[in-house]
């Protein structure tokens, strides 16, 4: 008569060791799903391999988790191939780490997706790296922000879909490669949140070229860092268009550096308002250019602090008409340094004494 389950999952793992390829060939489905987990953890490499398709079939979730590294290794391709979205979900991020690409290939999109974060961080560089569209495809935004740093930089990224691109982390997004950066579509882009945007290195957003930069929301350019405003190039600073420019807040205006105001175009300039330059810092108001100091409206110079007026060069101070120096305040007028006195002309130090109401 044949053994019953229960008498089945009385052998010990010695005792199934000796079991040769006929022996476990005749156990019927019922009886492979009796085994208990401890058995199967027991069973070598080759007794694995011997087991008929439909054996195989019939292991459990959890039976499947119990195989050891070296007997999941040891898979073959076809075997691995036979695993169901049920059995899947036993696996354990130890034996995924050990999966090789080929063996990793015939995962199914259905598949990938019943795999958990604690899974999925079991997945090497290298397997990764060999996951086509379909399977990347088959990650939800929250298994996407459950890979590792590591993990992500070998993602192909242009499989992703925008809405996978929503469970990244600030950290992942860092980690992005400026190959992998540049790669992002403008859709992409878009997807990110003002906090995922804050994840961006300064190298990452310098290799955004103007249509990418371009996709950013006025949101996304108010939320960006300091250091994030203070990395971006002359070039990037001038293609952005004048809803970006007017997304700046206090905190932007005052992370550009000297060269990034100098390189405002005449239009941003004079878009500034003197609430504006006001943010700016004493380094960015030392790199105006004459040409804008020239052109600042009345409006504008009263954006110039006591602060920001020390710190400007006599050669910009120079540059400032007699009708501006006349529009400055009396505290403005009384920030002027020595030097910046000494340099002025008859006629702009008669200006700056009516500023002060003398004269």
């Amino acid at each position: 008569a044949a053994f019953s389950t229960t008498q089945v999952r009385g052998f010990t793992t010695t005792q199934l060791n000796t079991f040769d390829a006929t022996q476990l060939g005749a156990f019927t489905t019922t009886d492979v799903a009796a085994f208990t987990t401890l058995q199967v953890a027991g069973m070598s490499t080759t007794q694995i391999d011997t087991l008929t398709d439909a054996q195989f079939g019939a292991l459990t979730s959890l039976q499947v988790g119990a195989l050891t590294t070296t007997g999941f290794a040891a898979l073959s391709v076809t075997d691995v191939g036979l695993l169901t979205s049920t059995q899947m979900a036993g696996l354990t991020s130890l034996q995924l780490a050990v999966l090789t690409t080929e063996q990793a290939a015939t995962f199914s999109a259905e598949e990938m997706g019943v795999l958990t974060s604690r899974q999925i961080i079991g997945f090497t560089t290298t397997v990764v790296g060999a996951l086509d569209a379909t399977q990347i495809g088959g990650l939800s935004s929250l298994q996407i922000g459950s890979l590792t740093t590591t993990q992500v930089t070998a993602l192909t990224i242009g499989s992703l879909s925008a809405d996978q691109f929503t469970g990244f982390t600030t950290a992942q997004i860092g980690s992005l490669t400026t190959t992998q950066t540049a790669s992002l579509t403008t859709e992409d882009i878009a997807a990110f949140s003002t906090l995922q945007m804050r994840g961006f290195t300064t190298t990452q957003l310098n290799a955004f070229d103007a249509t990418q930069l371009g996709s950013l929301g006025t949101d996304d350019i108010a939320a960006l860092t300091t250091t994030q405003i203070s990395g971006l190039t002359t070039t990037q600073i001038d293609t952005l268009t004048d809803e970006q420019f007017g997304a700046f807040t206090s905190v932007s205006f005052g992370a550009l550096t000297s060269v990034q105001v100098g390189s405002l175009s005449s239009t941003d300039f004079g878009s500034l308002t003197s609430l504006s330059i006001s943010y700016l810092s004493t380094s960015g108001v030392t790199g105006m250019t004459t040409t804008q100091i020239t052109a600042m409206t009345t409006e504008q110079l009263q954006g110039l602090t006591t602060s920001h007026i020390p710190a400007m060069s006599t050669t910009q101070i120079d540059t400032m008409s007699t009708e501006q120096i006349g529009s400055l305040t009396e505290a403005q007028a009384q920030s002027f340094t020595q030097e910046q006195l000494d340099s002025l002309t008859t006629d702009q130090m008669v200006a700056w004494l009516a500023a002060q109401g003398i004269g």
